[in-house]
């Protein structure tokens, strides 16, 4: 309404100007054939009276209009303001309750489709079949804006065959029994383990330099989303090895493989 009252009393001054002028005219004819008429200035006065001082308080109605606009864009930016303000604090609300689910113990459990032949007691796995086993953990841990940092502990009763392991693969894959995780196609490619030698092995490499274990020993990973590449961290005993490895996928799992 500002806007079309604004446009409107511009076109009502170009009018009047119009006018203006035409009535300069015209009773400029009319002096110039009457003698009796006001002189030249004293019609320009009282034209300015009729005509030029209206349109002036007009223009003051037209810059309070503006006025008025200017303050109510003002007042549309407070709102947006308001609104980005109200935004944020929900989001980062949000934010706040992601991370803090992200605290404390991660309740891991054995994936269902890893537990052929493999009898389950709690936390406890226990596997009796002469085979190459792979036993998936889950939920997967996945990249996000805020981390998250996992770490997951586990202990091997019993490494008597010499081929226990530890590792991550990406979240989407299951290495079938009777496959070696650590150097079988195509699995190698898409997991990290550490053996029980004390080898790191990826994709037909081999990284050396962390502690051997054994039965009864405490092993760890620590996998670190936050950073970039992501990272994963080794553990023996609760101290930190030299090896870690960088460019872990945005979503993996925790595995543990044994042959008996």
């Amino acid at each position: 309404h500002f806007l079309e009252f604004i446009v409107r009393k511009n076109e009502e001054k170009k009018k009047n100007i119009g006018e203006i002028k035409e009535k300069e005219k015209e009773k400029d004819g009319k002096a110039s054939s009457s003698s009796s008429q006001k002189n030249q200035s004293q019609r320009r006065l009282e034209l300015v009276n009729r005509y030029i001082l209206p349109s002036q308080k007009q223009n003051q109605v037209v810059l309070t209009a503006l006025a008025i606009l200017g303050l109510a864009d003002k007042m549309h930016l407070k709102d947006q303001e308001k609104q980005f303000k109200e935004s944020y604090i929900l989001e980062k609300y949000e934010l706040d309750i992601k991370e803090s689910k992200q605290n404390g113990d991660i309740e891991f459990k054995f994936a269902p489709g890893s537990l052929n032949n493999v009898g389950v007691s709690g936390k406890k796995a226990t596997y009796n079949t002469s085979n190459y086993k792979t036993v998936i953990f889950d939920p997967p841990i996945i990249s996000s804006e805020y981390g998250p940092i996992v770490r997951c502990d586990i202990t091997f009763d019993s490494c008597s065959s010499n081929y226990c392991g530890f590792g991550l693969i990406m979240s989407d894959f299951v290495i079938p029994d009777g496959n070696r995780a650590y150097n079988s196609n195509p699995w190698q490619a898409f997991m990290l383990m550490y053996h029980q030698d004390g080898n790191v092995y990826h994709c037909g490499n081999t990284w050396s330099g962390n502690s051997s274990y054994g039965s009864g020993h405490r092993l760890a990973i620590e996998v670190d989303m936050s950073k970039k590449p992501h990272v994963a961290y080794f553990f023996y005993n609760d101290n930190e090895q030299s090896q870690y490895v960088q460019g872990i996928p945005e979503s993996v799992k925790f595995f543990v493989c044994v042959y008996i």
